[in-house]
């Protein structure tokens, strides 16, 4: 119940959901893998290699030695060289904050010298799985350090689901980008009625006496203080009258209207 609620948000906000299902000795389990942490072909996602992006504590990479098989140690590699990575000139911690390691878990039809280090492999393809992090080198600020913590045959775990699959493209066109331009343009006119009701705000004198020119109201004055000024050349208010901002409200109105009219949004 749970899976098939989250399912079905993706699909309305995105028209395409991706579910990942996994067996292991616990059972089966199968989620769905937000969009934010993926890397896909923007075409087609299963014909090529997806990457899904991991952020785990210290704690959590120790425990999938045991739970996922990582290598101890690459994992022990890792994490030094991330901690080595977080220092300060003189070895000092930036911050007392746990520091989250990302992962990159890349599934797909690759080489499987990758697997066997045999050059005899090169152009057999298998399905697999491979588990790797880089970490930039502390000495060589352009190169990264790359670690490997699995790799392995597998069974393609992802399956992908669309509301309405467009050709072309790999992901469906859901109520989010439906209101890409209706946001813009709402966006844009609550930004128009803040910058008249701000100028509208501001409290501003004009005189033509060059002994004022320079000071300010806010810094330099206070209750009481008598202005002197030339004669003939008076310190005036500006009137920054207050303009009607009511068609603006309307105008963004009619936009959001049209964004609930496109996805079949009513009350």
């Amino acid at each position: 119940g749970v899976y098939l609620n989250e399912w079905g948000r993706v699909l309305a906000r995105y028209c395409t959901a991706v579910s990942k299902v996994i067996e292991d000795e616990n059972g089966l389990h199968i989620i769905v893998v937000p969009w934010n942490m993926l890397i896909v072909d923007a075409v087609d996602i299963l014909r090529n290699p997806i990457i899904e992006k991991l952020e785990l504590s210290e704690a959590e990479l120790y425990d999938r030695i045991e739970t996922h098989g990582y290598d101890a140690a690459q994992v022990e590699a890792l994490i030094k060289a991330a901690n080595a990575a977080r220092e300060l000139v003189g070895g000092q911690q930036q911050d007392n904050k746990p520091g989250y390691i990302k992962l990159y878990e890349l599934h797909g039809k690759l080489s499987l010298r990758y697997l066997t280090d045999d050059e005899k492999d090169t152009y057999k393809y298998v399905q697999q799985m491979r588990v790797f992090s880089m970490v930039q080198n502390k000495d060589k600020k352009e190169d990264y350090d790359e670690y490997t913590l699995y790799r392995g045959r597998e069974k393609n775990p992802y399956r992908v689901a669309h509301l309405i699959k467009e050709d072309g493209r790999a992901i469906g066109i859901g109520s989010v980008e439906n209101l890409f331009e209706n946001q813009w343009m709402v966006n844009h006119e609550k930004k128009n009625v803040k910058d008249v009701l701000d100028m509208a705000c501001r409290v501003i004198f004009q005189t033509a006496d060059g002994t004022l020119v320079g000071r300010n109201v806010l810094t330099e004055m206070e209750t009481g203080d008598i202005i002197v000024h030339g004669s003939g050349q008076p310190l005036s208010l500006v009137n920054t009258f207050k303009p009607e901002v009511g068609q603006f409200g309307e105008y963004a109105a009619e936009w959001k209207a049209l964004g609930n009219e496109i996805n079949g949004i009513s009350e």
